[in-house]
């Protein structure tokens, strides 16, 4: 189990992080390695097509229209 960081600590870009990797897992790679992969390798051509510099739902949606598409 991880160490919960104390509430003062948590920073709220932190809890963002922390939102978006829960939400890709429940739509997307369901606690799957092979899943998790593909993300990744989708998610990082849309920071890059975009031009963004993190990762947020609107990311994480395009990304999910890639794999469902098998693209």
């Amino acid at each position: 189990m991880l160490a919960q960081p104390h509430p003062d600590d948590v920073s709220q870009a932190f809890i963002d992080r922390v939102t978006a990797i829960a939400y890709a897992d429940q739509h997307a790679a369901h606690g799957n390695f092979r899943n998790w992969a593909r993300l990744t390798a989708h998610t990082h051509t849309a920071l890059e097509r975009t031009g963004r510099t993190h990762v947020d739902q609107d990311v994480l949606r395009w990304t999910f229209s890639r794999l469902s598409s098998g693209n």
